[in-house]
């Protein structure tokens, strides 16, 4: 079947079917497609195939076509050839997927009768599995070969590999990869029993310069070598005489079979005689990097370069682990950071032992776009930190404790304790070694009041503790319905399933589930944490796998019992649960007693049955269930991370003011000045070099006795109620310095200046209706204002939080002068159309797809010769902006009756600068216009790409009907999935032909003089 001769909705439920069309991935990749609103798939067998875009991030069509020596039969879609024949003939999809290494590093996925691709796709991708480029790209050839050959040894334990390298473990590498690319370099094992270092120092004259592990399962093994002092090998065939003369290689046999079989480890060598090493002063015994740190980081006493102290004004330094998107404790730490931030205090972030970031660019990339927004710098711990100066530095964890035992040039240290450490290691080095950090003088700033009393009773350490919190933005109760009256039959249980986590002990809850469903209990588990590694239980289940806290929080409020277990410190997870009215079960033990009151959760022994009792309990009483989720709710709700911060900052403030005489570095003349100042002292205004001094000053100005630092501008005309939540939300702005607050209405007459006057530290500017103009209005804000900084909004953009002028602002700082601009992410209104909610997300999605600041110099072949890359880049909203002064003062808004933002953007990058996306920086915005409003909307949007920019976003009648059928198809089976109503998704079909209908009318137009 081809394009060509094929009927098209057969072609595209083939693809479909495939699921090698990743529609998201696609419109993300693709802004253009996005902005026209045309059906995803319908572009790419149209249009986007042709021109060279990929459907997944695997597939290129241009490659597909030049490597298939009949790739002159192609002549319809390459991605429908690689689905029919391709994959089956072994064809690779594009450099980067070699469909022959996959199989050889999966061989369960070489036994299954599917594409590869479309395997690593569903399923590869969230099981953690390598999609290995072919040679013509990422990896080289070298490691390649390297990891294949490593995989077929038998001898590499990937699992065991992470678990002991504790630098790997929360850092999301790929094992096998890791181990050929850096760890055998850094003389890091493939199992226990084979030592890299130890063999090839033995048997160097029979290896020569091959890889030793990979000479001992070639040959190594057939002479009679042990693979390390751990193992005999020899022993091992003498104690099973049922292997002997079988020619196995007895490492591999006891890795797959031997030790579940019960076999005993033959730990001593036998081998005979002595073995003498080589002294060598630059080397270094296999000890993971980790542990490493306890020598390889001197202790020194505190130097502090100045004994001043500004209370208010803290310069703190972190030194935290390698994170990777999804990581609880560091989105804790981050979002700490931030609530420190906005009170005044100056934040640095140190990596130590670097697994997933190489440069600080991306790891502050990574911050705000997956934990929190960030205004401080990023370094690494082997690259400047020995020359770091500070009021404070903390530990994160205690692995970090040692690089900051070696921080001289601060008052005071911290460590930021999250839970007891100790307990995650076997007894034994690791253990020991996390225990010994607690006997350091470090001030402990504890995730719970128990932490807390272990580092105080069991360490003596001077400590105080903080409550986690939910964010009730996205945890809080259903709106409908309160926890017994929901209508399961049979009730669900959402179970915390994360079994690489020993600490919350999840095979315990395993085994009462099992237990339940032999006494014959009705119940449904819907498991999430991480995507489970069984298909079948004894009872309904649902894997959510890793799932996204929007999307945790829904299935806590549809669920009805809530399962996660603590061993250790309490998990953030039972409180989410709690925040959207879920009952909670919970282990039974001193840990969680110190947390939980009375019938705020159920307690269960650490006993299945016992488990399953309490379950059962909850199960067969739905008013139990209610009145314990009240209580539970009314508990939680007493916690926020501001007030956490609160206790944080005055925990520092006290500690670092006690001792900052005693640690002031020697010196002549050498005085300790502690600056205690009031809160008002907050608003002090920062360095503002590229700001004119202005006489006129706003209430907020007035009342600081400062000038602000930045000015927020929201030009009204007949706003409408929701003008009193905007102007509340932008009033409670939380910031270190002052700001103003200006409205200029042109000519309201529905209440609008009554709400503004309502607010006295809002000053109001009118101009005569027939004077608005979006560029030129916008400048008389800016000419009106004085802040550093002009933040925009109109008057239907409501901030989300009480740091979004913060947010944005700081955006812009953290670029330095090469950010003119920045704007912010949109939310739909919650009572916004599903298909509003759903479209807003997918456009602000792609933008989390580039880095946050872009410039036209970061590809300047691709600027000239992309429309798609050009249209990324000039996107920008003054729905929610903000810019520089200094900027605008060279580079000010045209006069333009529709989009003086994206030429603005346009503009400043034309220039040579740079414009941020602030994801943090979040407004509710969005409009469910009727048919004829969308269509002038999307014709004056039309005729304006078309006039300032030259794109058609459709040209003709067959496109259109095209475009629409698609969109169509696309939007019911989408309401299908989502349980849209019918009203809602007919609704939609007049939308979209309106829409297009515009664009196609805009297209047409005589625009000079339109805009």
């Amino acid at each position: 079947m081809s394009t060509a001769s094929g009927p098209r909705q057969s072609i595209r439920r083939t693809i479909e079917d495939s699921g090698l069309f990743q529609s998201h991935w696609y419109l993300g990749e693709n802004t253009d497609v996005a902005e026209s609103g045309m059906d995803p798939l319908s572009h790419y067998l149209d249009f986007g195939e042709k021109e060279g875009r990929r459907p997944n991030p695997y597939f290129d069509p241009r490659y597909y076509r030049r490597t298939l020596p009949d790739r002159d039969a192609v002549t319809g879609s390459a991605l429908l050839h690689y689905i029919e024949t391709g994959w089956k003939a072994g064809r690779d999809p594009s450099p980067a997927f070699s469909l022959s290494r996959y199989r050889a590093v999966y061989p369960d996925v070489a036994g299954l009768s599917r594409d590869p691709l479309g395997y690593h796709l569903e399923r590869g991708q969230a099981q953690g599995r390598t999609a290995f480029p072919n040679s013509d790209g990422g990896l080289s050839q070298k490691h390649m070969d390297l990891a294949v050959a490593v995989h077929k040894t038998g001898l590499f334990d990937g699992d065991w590999y992470l678990a002991h390298y504790e630098d790997l473990y929360a850092a999301g590498v790929d094992a096998l990869v890791h181990f050929v690319k850096h760890g055998i370099a850094e003389g890091r094992n493939p199992n226990p029993f084979f030592n890299m270092q130890w063999y090839a120092e033995c048997y160097g004259d029979d290896i020569g310069t091959e890889n030793p592990l990979l000479f001992y399962a070639r040959e190594g093994y057939r002479l009679g070598h042990d693979p390390s002092p751990r193992f005999s090998a020899g022993r091992y065939l003498a104690d099973n005489p049922d292997l002997a003369d079988k020619g196995l290689n007895p490492l591999r046999h006891f890795l797959r079979h031997g030790r579940h079989e019960g076999r005993p480890l033959p730990a001593t060598n036998r081998s005979g005689g002595v073995f003498h090493g080589h002294v060598k002063t630059e080397a270094r015994l296999p000890i993971a990097p980790t542990l490493r740190g306890m020598i390889d980081f001197p202790l020194h006493d505190l130097a502090p370069e100045s004994g001043e102290f500004d209370s208010t004004r803290m310069h703190l330094h972190w030194v935290i682990p390698d994170f990777s998107p999804g990581a609880g404790g560091h989105m804790t730490i981050f979002r700490m950071i931030h609530l420190l931030e906005v009170r005044g205090h100056k934040n640095t972030v140190w990596i130590h032992n670097a697994q997933n970031h190489k440069d600080a660019d991306t790891a502050y990339d990574d911050v705000v776009k997956h934990f929190q927004h960030f205004a401080g710098d990023i370094g690494f711990t082997d690259d400047g930190f020995d020359t770091a100066a500070g009021d404070a530095v903390i530990a994160t964890d205690c692995w970090t404790v040692w690089p900051v035992l070696s921080a001289t040039r601060f008052k005071r240290r911290f460590y930021f304790v999250q839970d007891y450490e100790p307990g995650f290691f076997p007894t034994g080095a690791r253990s020991l070694a996390a225990e010994a950090t607690y006997g350091h003088d470090l001030d402990c700033l504890c995730a719970s009041p128990w932490l807390a009393g272990l580092m105080r009773e069991k360490h003596g350490r001077w400590a105080t503790y903080f409550w986690l919190a939910a964010d009730g933005k996205t945890y809080h109760p259903p709106k409908t319905r309160q926890p017994h009256t929901r209508p399961h039959t049979p009730p669900r249980i959402a179970l915390y399933a994360r079994t690489f986590t020993a600490r919350r002990a999840v095979e315990l809850a395993f085994m009462a589930l099992e237990v339940l469903a032999r006494r014959g209990v009705a119940f449904e588990v819907d498991f999430f944490g991480e995507p489970v590694a069984f298909s079948a239980a004894p009872f309904a289940f649902r894997d959510h796998g890793v799932a996204r806290p929007d999307a945790l929080a829904e299935l806590f409020r549809t669920c009805d019992i809530g399962v996660v277990f603590s061993a250790t410190n309490y998990s953030l997870v039972p409180q989410e649960m709690m925040a959207c009215d879920l009952p909670v079960v919970e282990l039974d033990g001193d840990n969680t007693r110190a947390i939980y009151p009375e019938d705020v959760v159920t307690f269960a022994k650490a006993d299945p049955r016992h488990i399953a009792d309490r379950l059962a309990d909850l199960i067969a009483d739905p008013e139990k269930r209610g009145a314990q989720a009240a209580k539970a709710r009314d508990w939680v709700n007493r916690f926020t991370w501001e007030g956490a911060a609160e206790r944080i900052e005055s925990a520092m403030v006290e500690r670092i003011g006690a001792h900052a005489q005693d640690m002031a570095a020697p010196g002549p003349a050498q005085s300790v000045q502690i600056v205690q100042t009031v809160q008002t002292a907050r608003t002090e205004q920062a360095d503002r070099t590229d700001q004119t001094p202005r006489t006129d000053q706003t209430p907020q100005a007035v009342q600081t006795g400062h000038a602000p630092k930045a000015s927020v501008v929201i030009p009204t005309f007949n706003a409408g109620p929701v003008l009193e939540r905007v102007l509340s939300a932008v009033t409670a702005q939380h910031t270190p310095w002052p700001y103003e607050i200006l409205v200029i209405d042109s000519g309201s007459t529905d209440g609008t200046l009554e709400t503004v006057q309502r607010h006295p530290d809002i000053r109001l500017h009118r101009i005569d209706p027939t004077d608005f103009n979006h560029g030129d209005t916008r400048n008389l804000g800016v000419e009106m204002t004085s802040g550093a900084f002009i933040a925009f909004l109109t008057h239907d953009a409501q901030p989300v939080n009480d740091r979004w002028l913060f947010n944005l602002v700081t955006a812009i700082e953290h670029f330095g002068d090469k950010a003119a601009g920045a704007f912010g992410r949109h939310v739909a209104w919650p009572e916004a159309s599903p298909f509003t909610r759903r479209d807003m997300k997918a456009h602000f999605e792609k933008f989390m797809h580039q880095p946050l600041m872009v410039s036209k110099d970061m590809a300047p072949h691709k600027y000239d010769t992309d429309p798609a890359w050009r249209q990324l880049l000039h996107f920008y909203s003054d729905n929610n902006s903000c810019m520089r002064r200094s900027v605008w003062r060279r580079i000010p808004y045209r006069r333009t009756k529709f989009g003086e933002d994206q030429l603005w953007a346009r503009d400043i990058l034309e220039a040579g600068f740079a414009k941020v996306y602030a994801p943090q920086a979040t407004v509710y915005h969005s409009h469910d216009y009727d048919a004829d409003e969308t269509f002038e909307r999307s014709k004056t949007e039309s005729a304006f790409f078309k006039h300032y920019f030259g794109y058609r976003l459709l040209e003709t009648e067959t496109q259109l009907e095209a475009a629409l059928t698609a969109l169509n198809t696309d939007d019911a089976a989408w309401a299908r999935k989502n349980g849209v109503p019918a009203d809602r998704a007919e609704a939609q079909k007049a939308l979209v032909r309106a829409r297009l209908r515009g664009h196609l009318a805009g297209a047409a137009m005589d625009t000079d003089g339109l805009f």
